[in-house]
């Protein structure tokens, strides 16, 4: 478990400010770029100015950053697998954020897709920082989702006190992406509370599922798949505008709710509650015109 201190330092939201100047915000993918994480942690935490300002130019023009062994495997398969376990006893269930909302998990199906600003096909379980869950969720990510904050010019504990009143808290989601039918579709996530996306990989393609998977939308507008350079453990990180969906998993094969088969996704995020007016969400592709 990482616990290290992460102190605040005005150095990278200064060099946001000055990056973001530069042009509009990104939509369409650079590079692919690969680090071990505890190379990445030690030159954030020991403020390596050359490393970190252009970790954060190229990100802003479009690089997405795998950060290789942020988690240890044997948690992350275990965790999905009592996630499943919770979600096969429980009932699945919808509250919105505000004060006091618990815990829940929610399927996701075609008949409720329609509802959400982008469709996505998946099993999702929302934990939030004042329940008390028996997995350790926020104790074991805050370590490193604080050097994420830093990087991203925020305070790397910015966030995590806050309740619905405050119009944003942090929240962990992990998501199934059933075979045979879970799927994202290409969109732009919100932005306005945090500069960076962070994708935890909580599975393994060719081992946990066979075809489908993430994918971003590079300058020629293709779909670039990065599934084959992930591994349980590693941590994806990248600006929110650039455009990414998931890919059908195991397309053709008959779905089963019922079956910890598929696609494991670990999201921590910073989310606009519904106690905030004109809430700031994401949108599908549809919606913009790539430039």
């Amino acid at each position: 478990m990482i616990t290290q201190k992460v102190a605040p330092h005005p150095f990278f939201r200064e060099i946001w400010e000055r990056v973001e100047k530069k042009g509009p915000k990104p939509t369409l993918l650079r590079n692919v770029v690969t680090i071990p994480f505890p190379v990445f942690n030690q030159k954030i935490l020991q403020l390596d100015q050359p490393f970190i300002e252009s970790m954060i130019l190229a990100i802003y023009f479009g690089d997405v950053f795998i950060l290789k062994e942020a988690f240890p495997k044997e948690w992350m398969i275990s965790l999905r697998k009592e996630i499943f376990k919770k979600g096969q006893e429980t009932e699945s269930s919808f509250h919105k954020m505000v004060e006091s909302v618990p815990d829940f998990h929610r399927i996701i199906d075609s008949s409720i897709a329609k509802n959400y600003s982008f469709e996505s096909h998946k099993h999702s379980h929302y934990f939030f920082p004042w329940n008390n869950n028996q997995y350790q969720l926020f104790e074991r990510t805050y370590g490193r989702w604080r050097v994420i904050k830093l990087l991203a010019g925020l305070h790397p504990e910015e966030y995590e006190k806050n309740t619905p009143k405050d119009g944003v808290v942090d929240r962990i989601q992990i998501v199934q992406y059933p075979s045979g039918t879970g799927k994202i579709e290409t969109h732009s996530d919100p932005y306005l509370n945090q500069r960076l996306i962070l994708s935890g990989i909580m599975s393994k393609r060719s081992v946990d599922y066979q075809s489908g998977g993430v994918y971003f939308i590079d300058k020629q507008k293709k779909k670039i798949d990065i599934e084959s350079k992930l591994d349980i453990g590693d941590l994806v990180i990248y600006f929110p505008t650039i455009l990414h969906g998931v890919r059908t998993i195991d397309e053709g094969k008959k779905p089963d709710w019922n079956s910890p088969e598929g696609r494991w996704w670990f999201g921590p995020f910073s989310n606009s509650t519904d106690m905030q007016e004109n809430r700031h969400t994401g949108f599908g592709v549809s919606e913009i015109q790539c430039k």
